[in-house]
């Protein structure tokens, strides 16, 4: 059993630095997380799914006007257009035109029964223009520059 005291009291500042170096290894271990956590959740090549994220600060990009300009030049090249067909304007478009059709014929025709199936066969040719070949085609104006 001397000995053993022996032993403690020659090596008690090696045992006391060992005693500190646990201690320290186990209080780091208990005060950091286990894992790392990121709030977010997302993949990779999917969209973003949560509100954006700011940044606490303001930072510069510094670009000049050139390198401006090429970049607002290849984003607009690059563009690719999306429209989407309102089906509601189709309907008021079709009431409008008959109307429309109906007065210019009253204005140039009158009431003339003589010009009855000349009528009909009119408003089927401009109804099936309309109708086939420019809301099924669509008409689209592509400028060199779309406006802001």
């Amino acid at each position: 059993m001397k000995k053993i005291i022996d032993y403690i009291i020659y090596h008690l500042p090696g045992i006391y630095k060992g005693f500190l170096f646990l201690i320290s290894i186990i209080l780091i271990v208990q005060i950091f997380p286990r894992q790392a956590e990121f709030q977010y959740e997302f993949q990779k090549f999917t969209p973003w799914l949560h509100d954006d994220i700011l940044a606490p600060f303001d930072f510069p990009i510094l670009k000049t006007e050139e390198e401006l300009e090429k970049e607002k030049k290849e984003l607009l090249d690059d563009f690719k257009y999306y429209f989407k067909i309102d089906h509601e304007i189709y309907d008021k478009i079709l009431i409008k035109l008959h109307n429309d059709f109906e007065q210019a014929w009253e204005e140039k025709y009158s009431s003339d029964i003589r010009y009855d199936e000349k009528k009909k066969l009119n408003r089927q040719i401009l109804f099936n223009i309309v109708d086939h070949l420019l809301y099924d085609t669509g008409i689209i104006l592509l400028e060199n520059r779309l406006e802001e």
